[in-house]
């Protein structure tokens, strides 16, 4: 399906107050409930499951193929929700070098205040990942393209490394500068322009 039919028809809410054809904002940061529940049972916007919140992670879980999605309120937020839900004292991550400064703080400062230590590889020298993995190598973590350095990795050489190894979540790869739906660009001059880019599948 083209990304424009998934946009529009991906992830069927229920059925909406009123016969809103359109999916309306819910703004209410608390939900009634009917019954006794746990805390992460109940919706509530902090827990990004009101029906507002269900509908974008529907609708990015259907437009990147994946079984479910998450948006957070910040890259940092999602990142570290990456790391701290697959790292433990004593784990070691190999990252890509010239990350953005809050990831590049976050993995030399908090992570290695935990135990978890890092070393920083080229995102694009297999040979270099191979010397420096070791058994407890959890995590590869590269961006698609780093902010501010614009670095870019072998995102497909990255993804088949954390494979072999049987890593989970095999890699972790953000992509600050730009979203799917941007096509390839060439910098010349400091300016973003297009390139040639392939019609979408």
């Amino acid at each position: 399906m083209r990304p424009d039919t998934l946009l529009v028809h991906a992830w069927r809410a229920p059925p909406r107050d009123g016969g809103a054809v359109a999916m309306p904002i819910y703004q209410s940061s608390t939900f009634e409930e009917s019954e006794a529940r746990g805390y992460h049972d109940i919706r509530y916007a902090r827990l990004s499951n009101t029906p507002s919140h269900e509908a974008l992670h529907g609708k990015l879980a259907a437009l990147e193929g994946s079984e479910a999605a998450l948006a957070t309120a910040s890259g940092m937020a999602a990142i570290s929700a990456a790391l701290f839900s697959t790292l433990r004292a004593g784990d070691h991550v190999l990252a890509q070098e010239g990350l953005y400064g809050g990831t590049h703080d976050l993995l030399t400062r908090t992570c290695r205040a935990l135990g978890i230590e890092v070393t920083f590889v080229p995102g694009n020298d297999p040979a270099a990942w191979r010397k420096e993995v070791t058994p407890r190598t959890r995590l590869f973590y590269a961006e698609a393209m780093t902010n501010p350095l614009v670095r870019i990795a072998d995102l497909p050489a990255v993804a088949a490394f954390a494979r072999e190894r049987r890593w989970s979540p095999s890699s972790t790869t953000p992509s600050p500068l730009r979203s799917p739906f941007v096509p390839p660009t060439r910098l010349r001059s400091g300016r973003a322009q297009r390139d040639q880019v392939p019609e979408w599948p």
